[in-house]
């Protein structure tokens, strides 16, 4: 048994809770309302969750205050598909 058990992520919980999770890449464009603002500030579903972003040749761990930038490639799971609607209304529209 370790001495300290790792401390479960949000991602963890999600797909504990939620097995059958899905997820999707999500390819910021500059049009996209989410450009230039930090995760914490979207109103992004409670259901749904950044877990990765892909920023040109890095893989980036985010946080509420990790910044959208154009060309990210989002990774985003949800519990349920319809999700993904509210995800990129929430990502393209103020």
């Amino acid at each position: 048994m370790p001495e300290k058990a790792k401390k479960l992520t949000a991602t963890d919980l999600l797909l504990t809770e939620n097995p059958k999770a899905e997820m999707k890449e999500i390819l910021i464009t500059s049009e996209y309302f989410a450009v230039d603002k930090e995760i914490v500030e979207l109103g992004f579903p409670k259901n749904a969750i950044i877990a990765m972003i892909i920023r040109g040749d890095s893989y980036l761990t985010p946080n509420g205050s990790t910044k959208i930038e154009a060309q990210d490639t989002l990774v985003v799971l949800a519990d349920r598909s319809n999700v993904f609607d509210e995800v990129d209304k929430t990502l393209k529209n103020p």
